[in-house]
């Protein structure tokens, strides 16, 4: 079973060790800087938890960690947990801006690690009916991958 670190423990960190649990996958550690927060969320999937988002995404028994903090802080954990050789579950949005997307997936490459981030929407029914509408995007690619 992989060993997961939660980074925040807000309610999106909250839905997500729910989830892992319920596939089996219990998070073995929380980070918050509200230290309550991470104490609450280990308590009830018997983890540890720290304070320390950084302390958290280095620990050595962790291999992928799940960021669900603020939006600014997404490029800065995203990229340590990448050289720390992490895999990366990213809410949305990916990074605040597309340099720092782009230096996300060039420490993802460079890592050799899994990063995916989490935009749920283009499975909701009405996010299927406005593409339906729109009709044919325009073609974009990424750091060589397509954007749609």
């Amino acid at each position: 079973m992989p060993n997961i670190a939660i980074i925040g423990c807000g309610l999106i960190g909250e839905i997500h060790a729910k989830c892992l649990s319920e596939l089996g996958v219990p998070p073995a550690l929380f980070a918050d800087v509200d230290i309550a927060r991470a104490q609450k969320l280990a308590s009830i999937y018997s983890a540890r938890f720290t304070d320390d988002p950084i302390k958290a995404i280095r620990d050595p028994n962790i291999e992928a960690v799940y960021i669900c903090t603020y939006h600014d802080t997404h490029a800065p954990f995203a990229i340590e947990a990448a050289q720390h050789g992490k895999h990366i579950f990213l809410e949305k949005p990916m990074a605040l801006t597309e340099k720092d997307c782009r230096r996300i997936m060039n420490a993802v490459q460079q890592g050799g690690v899994v990063c995916m981030t989490g935009f749920k929407l283009h499975y909701y029914s009405l996010a299927r009916k406005a593409k339906e509408l729109i009709g044919q995007p325009i073609e974009c690619s990424f750091a060589g991958m397509p954007c749609g």
